[in-house]
């Protein structure tokens, strides 16, 4: 009869102890899903700010031949004598 009680009490601590243990790991399941999540936001994040890095860098050299195309011409003006 010991031996039963023994292991009806060795048996609820381990169920008890399962039960941690499920807690435990649909809470690090969880965790994980939230940081998955958390990464894939980050990169589309990333591929933003690139393709807006891209946009910044073509819009300067636009910029920078504008200036240079007005700067030609107006200095084609002054020696043509239309300054």
């Amino acid at each position: 009869m010991r031996e039963k009680v023994h292991l009806s009490s060795t048996v609820t601590k381990l169920q008890s102890r399962n039960e941690v243990l499920e807690t435990q790991l649909v809470k690090r399941f969880e965790q994980f899903e939230n940081l998955n999540a958390k990464l894939a936001d980050n990169e589309k994040e990333l591929v933003k700010l690139k393709e807006g890095e891209r946009r910044r860098k073509y819009l300067e050299l636009e910029n920078e031949r504008l200036r240079v195309f007005l700067r030609q011409r107006k200095e084609s003006g002054k020696a043509g004598g239309r300054g």
